[in-house]
């Protein structure tokens, strides 16, 4: 969905009592394009993927929904992730013997069993997977949000 006005340029309007005041002109178009600016600013761009250690055979990884100055976002978002042998890969050949698991969010769809799903974030733009394996893994979580990718690190089982 674009934030981006539809028009191509900013009009310059005449005033209705037919006195051109091009300074409230040029105030008020700049209050559109101000307007423009920030919506495109607070607009999703981007996840930070941190993966955390292993405990008891199960690796939280979370994911932060940020808009294009790179800070956190506040709102519901929904992501598919899947899990991979290989950055950037297609779904991992096993999925993992205990699951994934949504403990931060809202799962909206088990699209592959343990492998791939449709999340929704929560109001923070916060999305925990829990991903449990009781032998010696290494499984990537990608995640693909506006048609654009992320990965990340190594989730390592020792």
């Amino acid at each position: 969905m674009s934030t981006w006005p539809t028009t191509t340029h900013f009009d310059m309007q005449k005033p209705a009592s037919g006195d051109l005041n091009w300074g409230q002109a040029f105030r008020d178009n700049m209050d559109i394009i101000d307007s423009a600016l920030y919506s495109a600013a607070s607009a999703v761009a981007a996840i930070d993927i941190s993966v955390g250690e292993e405990g008891a055979d199960i690796v939280l990884v979370t994911l932060q929904i940020q808009d294009l100055a790179e800070a956190d976002i506040a709102g519901y978002v929904t992501a598919q992730c899947w899990l991979s042998d290989a950055a950037y890969g297609a779904e991992c050949a096993i999925a993992p013997t205990g699951g994934v698991t949504v403990s931060t969010g809202t799962e909206l769809e088990e699209i592959t069993v343990n492998k791939r799903l449709k999340v929704i974030s929560d109001s923070n733009g916060i999305i925990v997977l829990a991903i449990e394996e009781a032998g010696a893994k290494t499984f990537y979580l990608n995640a693909e949000l506006g048609g654009k990718l992320y990965v990340s690190a190594a989730i390592i089982f020792v």
